[in-house]
């Protein structure tokens, strides 16, 4: 488990993190959020990186952002698909979501590609052709306390069969703050008003105040 320090100076501090091992195919790699702290804003930054860890020199000045990485670097901040310092694309999946018990999951696909999951629901998040030899990286800061590895063999079933917090750009009016999952799925899900994100591509037309698309 790696965890960052509970005080007022955590709220500044963020921390990164190596897998021991490369990503292989065939062996995902899953985090679980053990602690989180509502109050601060942000979240975890999650992805690959080429950098050699087995340089004793690089070992010894890892960086504190996953921003500042000497090497190429493929994540997600917040909802933000990046390569190094290039925006790549928006995701409609919001990292902001997660909560205590929230599980992501790396998989290297045998034509290296690289697939994003959140609670093993694909966040339709892919790098192409990533090399060899790359370690998983994870950024603890703002809201994100302590993450724990809980499979380096594969995903587990999904929470439940469709994650509200996956369809973050959805507005449900509930507070995002409070994880009431019992009371979510026990909610009629004709009851819910769901609208479209105003965040889509040139060949969308929103009709209806949201409700309908063409």
């Amino acid at each position: 488990m790696a965890s960052r320090l509970h005080r007022i100076s955590a709220a500044l501090s963020r921390s990164l993190v190596f897998s021991e091992h490369p990503l292989t195919v065939g062996s995902p790699f899953e985090i679980k959020i053990v602690s989180h702290n509502p109050l601060l804003a942000g979240c975890l930054n999650i992805g690959v990186t080429d950098l050699n860890l087995s340089d004793d020199y690089v070992r010894k000045n890892i960086p504190v952002s996953i921003k500042r990485i000497p090497a190429n670097v493929w994540y997600v901040s917040n909802n933000q698909v990046r390569f190094n310092s290039f925006l790549l694309q928006y995701s409609m999946a919001s990292l902001e979501w997660l909560r205590v018990g929230d599980r992501i999951t790396l998989e290297l696909t045998p034509t290296r590609m690289l697939r994003i999951l959140l609670n093993s629901e694909d966040m339709n998040i892919n790098f192409q052709n990533v090399p060899n030899d790359i370690y998983v990286v994870v950024e603890l800061q703002g809201s994100t306390m302590a993450v724990q590895v809980v499979s380096s063999q594969g995903p587990t079933s999904p929470l439940r069969p469709c994650s509200l917090r996956l369809q973050d750009s959805l507005e449900f009016g509930l507070d995002p703050l409070n994880k009431q999952d019992s009371m979510l799925e026990s909610m009629d899900s004709e009851s819910l008003i769901y609208e479209f994100s105003e965040f889509h591509g040139k060949n969308i037309k929103l009709l209806d105040d949201r409700r309908a698309a063409s």
